[in-house]
């Protein structure tokens, strides 16, 4: 009988030792289930904050692409301004010598001057000398016994008959 008890004895064991074999073989699918639903959810969550990350880099892409956009249209506006200072400064400077070579042309030819803003007239005992002040020049026609001369210059040149009488 010792056998038969024996045998009784280890059936129960064997048992109890394949419960706990599977016991443990649950466990551990389930503990590989708890593995697999964190990493999924860990893989979710890599997902989002990547979905996330590219989210904030197109903004920022956007922000800056606006910004750029904003400053060339700055630019644009900056530049119509100074084009059309230069244009008006050019054109200006242009018309300045347009009269200036048409003053001078008309005084060689022995014509008065016809763009005069101020004409002065200096009478000495011995003649008398013209003063045409244009825009940025000064024509001085010395009509005197002792001095006969034309003179063009800039407008600060002065006349020579006040500097002789010095």
């Amino acid at each position: 009988m010792d056998d038969n008890e024996n045998k009784d004895l280890e059936l129960p064991k064997v048992k109890e030792e394949a419960d706990s074999e599977n016991i443990i073989r649950e466990d551990m699918i389930s503990l590989n289930e708890l593995d697999n639903n964190e990493s999924e959810k860990q893989v979710e969550e890599d997902e989002k904050q990547e979905d996330n990350r590219e989210k904030v880099l197109e903004e920022e892409k956007n922000e800056q692409e606006e910004k750029i956009e904003n400053l060339k249209e700055d630019n644009k506006k900056k530049n119509r301004f100074y084009n059309i200072c230069y244009i008006i400064v050019f054109g200006l400077l242009f018309i300045w010598l347009g009269i200036w070579f048409t003053e001078y042309k008309n005084i060689t030819d022995g014509n008065d001057p016809k763009f005069c803003l101020k004409t002065d007239v200096v009478e000495y005992d011995d003649g008398t000398v013209d003063i045409c002040t244009g825009i940025g020049y000064k024509v001085i026609n010395y009509k005197r016994e002792s001095y006969k001369a034309l003179e063009i210059g800039p407008f600060w040149i002065k006349e020579r008959s006040n500097i002789l009488k010095k």
